[in-house]
């Protein structure tokens, strides 16, 4: 995603010229002198990494003779990276503090897969804790 940001910056000064070409001056004699502005612009590049893995199932109670399924519960899990950087092209003196703050935000490497199965596992394992605990008062 890229925006465009700009500001209006003081950048030194120029004499105020009268209608003939002659500096202007104040009631003490001095020379009337007056910010000289100028606008700056930088581009921000932001980067946006996503990436997910869901892991989802059944939590069965059966029933052993006759075999038969008592009750079903659904059960998941998911495991998210999330990671936002950014780069600046032009002035960043131009660009926003929160701006500035995505620059110190670098690219990062995406986790592996199997990480992320494995983070998501140990959130499924609460999922599950808690779909038996729906099934205990179903057990004699």
């Amino acid at each position: 995603k890229d925006r465009m940001e700009s500001k209006e910056i003081e950048d030194g000064w120029e004499y105020v010229l009268d209608d003939n070409g002659n500096v202007v001056k104040d009631s003490e004699g001095n020379d009337v002198k007056i910010p000289k502005k100028r606008t700056i612009s930088a581009t921000l590049i932001e980067t946006h990494q996503y990436k997910a893995a869901k892991l989802e199932g059944t939590v069965e109670l059966v029933q052993n003779k006759p075999r038969k399924v008592i009750k079903q519960v659904p059960v998941g899990a998911e495991s998210i990276f999330e990671h936002i950087s950014a780069r600046a092209i032009g002035d960043v003196n131009a660009l926003s503090d929160e701006s500035l703050e995505l620059l110190k935000n670098k690219s990062l490497p995406f986790p592996r897969d199997l990480d992320l199965i494995i983070d998501g596992a140990e959130t499924l394992k609460n999922s599950i804790r808690s779909g038996l605990g729906d099934l205990r008062r179903l057990i004699k």
